[in-house]
């Protein structure tokens, strides 16, 4: 009974996020004039955003850890991303005009899948802080915007 609850629970977790990911889509789909994407073209993962028209690549992180799960928040400005710089996978938020970055989570659980909320105050991510997966949300900082 407990493996199909933990089935069910897991099979609804997916699919809300799936359901976040599409909305956060197609909240910036309209505004925002690049892509963001994960590439392995060395050793690790790294962040690389480009035009919508495929020009103009920039590579964003390059860290000997694995940076992957870039979304734009809605205004464009800021990126949030995964990183497994010290180990663990925790959330990040990048400044698009600096390119510093500042850590938004901190927990020994991996934290995964960020989506950003329509107003850009929130972030949602999945997380097995419980040691089930779960979606959590954590607001986002005052420097980090």
């Amino acid at each position: 009974m407990k493996r199909k609850f933990a089935y069910i629970a897991l099979g609804t977790t997916t699919i809300l996020m799936c359901f976040l990911l599409a909305a956060d889509l197609c909240t910036q789909a309209s505004d925002v004039p690049y892509i963001a994407f994960s590439s392995k073209r060395n050793e690790n993962y790294d962040i690389y955003m480009m035009d919508i028209n495929g020009k103009n690549l920039q590579q964003l992180t390059d860290h000997f850890a694995d940076e992957t799960y870039p979304t734009f928040s809605p205004d464009g400005q800021r990126m949030a991303y995964v990183s497994s710089w010290d180990g663990n996978e925790d959330i990040y938020v990048m400044n698009l005009n600096t390119k510093v970055s500042e850590r938004l989570t901190n927990h020994l659980a991996r934290d995964n899948n960020p989506a950003w909320s329509p107003d850009g105050r929130w972030i949602a991510f999945v997380s097995e802080r419980a040691g089930t997966l779960d979606i959590y949300k954590i607001q986002v900082s005052f420097s980090a915007r």
